[in-house]
């Protein structure tokens, strides 16, 4: 849905990116994919747990790749800051304007949340370990 969000919002209104931001915003959205990949590895792995019984090797691992979509999602929320930090510079509002910096503020958040969401499913993998 986050996903959606996002590309339904780009398409609102045309901005203006100056070339710092659109390299910070491919760098979140390859952070993103990113993030995103390591929970579909820990989402995957999960069936092979089922299967070996939930032996403490295995399950270790499951841990493991869990915490890997944590430290990625950290990771995307440095990205999301610092570009955040960069899109509320002065110089921003004179080259996009103040509209189209809320634009690209709230399309970083958005797109930011898609990992948010990644983590949490993590989160809800590592609950079904616990039990």
């Amino acid at each position: 849905d986050e996903a959606e969000d996002a590309a339904i919002w780009m398409s609102m209104r045309p901005t203006k990116v100056p070339a710092e931001v659109k390299a910070g915003l491919l760098a979140l959205l390859a952070k993103v994919v990113e993030t995103v990949d390591a929970y579909g590895v820990a989402a995957a792995n999960l069936s092979d747990l089922v299967e070996t019984g939930f032996v403490k090797r295995e399950r270790d691992e499951e841990k493991d790749l869990i915490e890997r979509v944590h430290e990625l999602e950290h990771e995307t929320d440095v990205l999301s800051r610092d570009l955040s930090a960069k899109l509320l510079e002065p110089s921003m509002e004179t080259a996009v304007g103040p509209i189209g910096v809320y634009h690209l503020l709230k399309l970083t958040l958005q797109i930011s949340k898609i990992a948010d969401h990644a983590e949490n499913a993590g989160d809800r993998l590592r609950a079904m370990l616990s039990k």
